[in-house]
């Protein structure tokens, strides 16, 4: 007898699953990211993977908004890394239990200091509309 696999979507409406990887080159200037494609629908986050490869301090702070930096706007953080030297940090939440924004609100990146190493993100998110 043949086994069977049920997908069923966790929300209505939701997307597939996109990811996209960010690079930032020695700014401390909030970059956008990531936006949903279509009005009506926000960001939920499914993991977050911040890997640093250089010698020297760096911090990266992922979060929604348009703030200026990670603490501007309270309840809006996704994650933040720091580290002295090489390493890498990765965060990872249950399909329909991670981060999420508002309606059209994006997901920003900035560094924390201005390094010549880079500090790569890279983002497992989807679009759900928003009701």
């Amino acid at each position: 007898m043949a086994e069977s696999i049920f997908a069923v979507p966790y929300r209505t409406g939701a997307s597939e699953v996109r990811t996209f990887r960010a690079t930032n080159t020695s700014s401390t200037t909030r970059a956008n990211v990531v936006w949903p494609r279509d009005a009506g629908h926000r960001i939920r986050i499914i993991s977050a993977d911040i890997v640093h490869e250089g010698a020297t301090a760096n911090g990266l702070e992922v979060y929604f908004g348009d703030g200026a930096n990670i603490g501007t706007n309270a309840g809006k953080e996704i994650c933040e890394h720091r580290a002295a030297a090489v390493g890498s940090s990765f965060r990872v939440w249950p399909d329909g239990a991670g981060p999420v924004g508002t309606d059209g609100e994006r997901v920003s990146l900035r560094g924390t200091d201005s390094v010549a190493q880079d500090v790569n993100l890279i983002i497992t998110y989807r679009e759900e509309p928003t009701r």
